[in-house]
C-alpha cells in the first residue's frame, strides 16, 4: 500500500472541503494511514504537506471524473 496514489479530502482548515492527489507514506494502527499531498506544501512552502487519513472510500469507475485544470483560460483534461 505504501506509494499508491489516493485523493484525500484533508481536514486542515487552510484546505478544508476540497479533495488534492496524494500517496499513502505508510499505514499506521486503527486503519489510519500517513499520506503526502502531491500538491499542497508546509505553510513555510518548503515541504510537501502531510497528515493522517483515517478512512479509506473506494469507488467503481463509473462513479468517477476525469481531472481537470484551469490552463489559460479554460478547462483542460489530461489523458495520461
Amino acid at each position: 500500500m505504501t506509494g499508491t496514489r489516493v485523493e484525500v479530502k484533508s481536514d486542515s482548515e487552510r484546505y478544508m472541503g476540497s479533495w488534492y492527489p496524494a500517496a499513502i507514506v505508510r499505514a499506521l494502527k486503527n486503519r489510519k494511514y500517513l499520506v503526502e499531498y502531491l500538491t499542497l506544501k508546509t505553510g513555510d512552502e518548503t515541504q510537501l504537506h502531510r497528515e493522517e487519513a483515517d478512512e479509506i472510500l473506494e469507488f467503481q469507475h463509473s462513479e468517477l471524473r476525469p481531472h481537470r485544470d484551469w490552463v489559460n483560460g479554460q478547462w483542460s483534461v489530461d489523458f495520461r
